[in-house]
C-alpha cells in the first residue's frame, strides 16, 4: 500500500482492502453494508463459516447496531472474501495513517454522507 496513506501498525483503522493470495486481485470495500454482502459470498464459497455482520441493520446508525460487530483488529483480520475469479482474499494488514483518521473524525462522528 502507499506509504502516504497507510502504516504498518497494529492499532488504528484497518484499510478496507482485501487482496487475493496470489496478489493478482484487489477489492476495496466502501461500506459496512457492502462488506456484509461480500462476506455472504465468502460464506457461500466456503471461506467463512458465518457472517459476523449478519445482525447489522442497514440505515440504523444507533449505538446498539454498531455494537453488534467490531471492524478493528484482530476481528477484521478474521474476515475473508472471495475474488471475482473465486480465489480466497485476505485483508491488507496495513492501517490508515492516524493523520487521515483524525482528520476525518468531524465527519465520521456525524455520519456525514459524501456526494
Amino acid at each position: 500500500m502507499d506509504w502516504n496513506l497507510s502504516r504498518s501498525r497494529y492499532w488504528g483503522t484497518p484499510l478496507p482492502v482485501w487482496v487475493s493470495e496470489d496478489q493478482k486481485e484487489l477489492k476495496c470495500i466502501g461500506s459496512v453494508l457492502e462488506l456484509k454482502r461480500e462476506i455472504e459470498k465468502a460464506v457461500a464459497a466456503g471461506f467463512m463459516k458465518h457472517n459476523p455482520l449478519e445482525k447489522y441493520t442497514k440505515g440504523d446508525y444507533g449505538k446498539e447496531n454498531y455494537e453488534k460487530f467490531d471492524l478493528h483488529r484482530p476481528f477484521v483480520d478474521e474476515i475473508f472474501l472471495v475474488s471475482e475469479s473465486g480465489k480466497k482474499m485476505i485483508r491488507e494488514t496495513d492501517l490508515i495513517d492516524v493523520w487521515f483518521d483524525s482528520g476525518s473524525m468531524p465527519y465520521a462522528q456525524k455520519h456525514y454522507r459524501l456526494p
